[in-house]
C-alpha cells in the first residue's frame, strides 16, 4: 500500500472516529489522542488502522481500534485506555 492511501487512509479514519464520538473529551481525563493510539497500534502490531470508535466505560475513555495485517490476512479489534494507554 502507497504511503499517499496510508495517509488518506489514516485521516479518515481518525476523522470518521471523532466524528462518531460520543465522549466529550473536556469531561474526561484523556492523556493519550486517538491518532497518538492509532499509530501506537499500528507500529506494535504491524498493521493498518481501518475503523476507530471511541467510547466511555464508566469514568474512563477507550479507543476501539480495528486492524488489518500488512499481508491483509487477518483482522481484529484492539482497545486502547485513553488515560494509561494500556491496550487490551
Amino acid at each position: 500500500m502507497s504511503k499517499l492511501i496510508q495517509k488518506v487512509l489514516l485521516t479518515w479514519v481518525l476523522m470518521t472516529g471523532l466524528i462518531a464520538s460520543p465522549v466529550t473529551f473536556a469531561e474526561a481525563n484523556v492523556r493519550v489522542s486517538i491518532s497518538d493510539a492509532v499509530a501506537m497500534v499500528q507500529q506494535r502490531f504491524n498493521a493498518t488502522a481501518i475503523k476507530t470508535d471511541t467510547v466511555r466505560d464508566g469514568d474512563h475513555v477507550l479507543y476501539r481500534i480495528r486492524l488489518v495485517s500488512s499481508d491483509r490476512s487477518r483482522v481484529w479489534t484492539v482497545t486502547v485506555d485513553a488515560q494509561t494507554g494500556q491496550v487490551q
